[in-house]
């Protein structure tokens, strides 16, 4: 439950883009085309990290701490970071290093409209294109999805508000172990 919130419906940005960019060079082209469109009502950069963020995980169970803080890659829970994905009507998630990234869920179960590269992963249940979140492969399909974000809030707060549902439906830990239980059941 840590990545979930409650829906807002008055977000206080219009869009959020809080990537590393040195870990994906695509990354870090997404954020100056975005910082040179001066978007109004926008946070580009990244959210200082909690001082208690590896404390916090820690406590719900989702880090070890006889792992040294090194080798245990980014699990760690950053409230700055879900109140500013809560606080934007959109955000943009691009894969890091691995292909996929996680923020991609994060989005999604806070409510906020997830701008993502096509989804080309097969998952169970995945997201619809259009109706859970909107995606693009090209700069000028981002730009496009940039000015429909300005220019048509009832049609961009139908579709969080449906990805933020879906999410809750199909892909929070507990539904994803109920999807994996039933899939040995049925295979018995």
């Amino acid at each position: 439950k840590r990545c979930q919130g409650e829906f807002n419906k008055y977000p206080s940005y219009m869009l959020s883009c809080m990537m590393n960019v040195d870990r994906a060079s695509e990354r870090e082209k997404i954020v100056d085309l975005l910082r040179s469109m001066n978007l109004p009502n926008s946070f580009i950069g990244l959210v200082n990290e909690d001082k208690d963020a590896w404390l916090k995980m820690e406590q719900m169970y989702g880090s070890d701490p006889e792992i040294p803080m090194d080798l245990r890659g980014y699990a760690f829970h950053n409230d700055a970071y879900y109140h500013q994905i809560q606080q934007s009507r959109a955000c943009i998630s691009l894969p890091g290093g691995s292909g996929f990234d996680f923020r991609f869920w994060e989005i999604l179960a806070r409510g906020s409209l997830l701008i993502s590269k096509r989804v080309m992963l097969q998952m169970p249940n995945p997201p619809i294109e259009n109706k859970h979140y909107l995606a693009f492969d090209t700069i000028d399909e981002l730009k496009d999805i940039i000015h429909k974000l300005y220019d048509t809030h009832d049609k961009i707060d139908e579709i969080r508000w449906a990805g933020y549902q879906y999410a809750r439906k199909y892909h929070t830990t507990h539904k994803r172990a109920e999807y994996f239980l039933n899939v040995i059941n049925s295979s018995q």
